[in-house]
């Protein structure tokens, strides 16, 4: 038997941008819904987890749909989404509205007028910086020498780091793993990297591929997506539901 590791991108949530740890959509729900069904007749050991609310909330979906009863959870902070920086920095404003509402209250034939104030809080959340700025990051993710300027600035995490600890994290789950199937809800980066270490590739060679194929990052694991891995032959058994010959 051998090492299987179903890499799975968390469903999709509306907002890719979205600053806040924010959940699944109902499109996403569906896609994590359809996927556990997909894979209900495969034994499944372990789901490993990011500890973002999307990959959680996704993580489990899937796991009632696969109607797995016997399956183990982990969180592992080594598959969380990039750090972004300030550019998912938010700000908070806090209106506190005064409203007076007047009260008329009849006591031993006399009208007493009581004030009141009640307050409403009104928040607004938005983010500090455009996010055409983190699709700037991303598409230069595989470019060190372009991504450099955009990590000094904004203190984002750089994508060498990336995959430095997603490998961490692979290597120690591989280890406890051995010859079982585990379901690994993550993100597009992180899962980038993951195929990319399971095949044998470097962070180097990753980039000369980006280099060498504008399109590459279309290759990408979509939300809702999933690729079923063999370990042991570094290798795609499976793309999505449709079986790849």
């Amino acid at each position: 038997m051998s090492t299987r590791f179903i890499l799975m991108r968390h469903g999709e949530t509306g907002n890719i941008y979205n600053p806040l740890d924010c959940s699944i959509s109902d499109k996403g729900h569906n896609q994590m819904r359809d996927n556990g069904i997909a894979l209900s007749h495969m034994p499944i050991d372990k789901i490993v987890f990011s500890p973002l609310n999307r990959a959680i909330q996704s993580a489990f979906v899937f796991s009632v749909a696969s109607k797995n009863s016997k399956v183990k959870y982990m969180v592992d902070y080594g598959l969380v989404e990039k750090r972004f920086g300030k550019l998912h920095d938010t700000f908070e404003t806090v209106e506190r509205i005064e409203k007076q509402a007047t009260k008329r209250v009849v006591q031993d034939d006399e009208l007493e007028l009581l004030s009141t104030t009640k307050f409403e809080i009104k928040r607004t959340v938005k983010p500090v910086i455009d996010p055409s700025l983190i699709a700037k990051l991303e598409i230069s993710s595989w470019h060190p020498d372009k991504e450099k300027a955009i990590v000094d600035e904004y203190g984002c995490e750089a994508s060498a780091k990336v995959f430095r600890r997603v490998k961490e994290a692979y290597e120690n789950l591989k280890v406890v793993n051995k010859n079982k199937t585990i379901v690994v809800v993550s993100h597009g980066g992180e899962l980038t990297c993951m195929q990319a270490i399971i095949e044998g590739k470097s962070f180097e060679n990753v980039c000369n591929e980006v280099r060498l194929k504008p399109d590459y990052m279309d290759t990408v694991i979509k939300h809702g997506e999933y690729r079923i891995m063999d370990i042991e032959n570094k290798c795609k058994l499976e793309l999505g539901t449709e079986h790849i010959k």
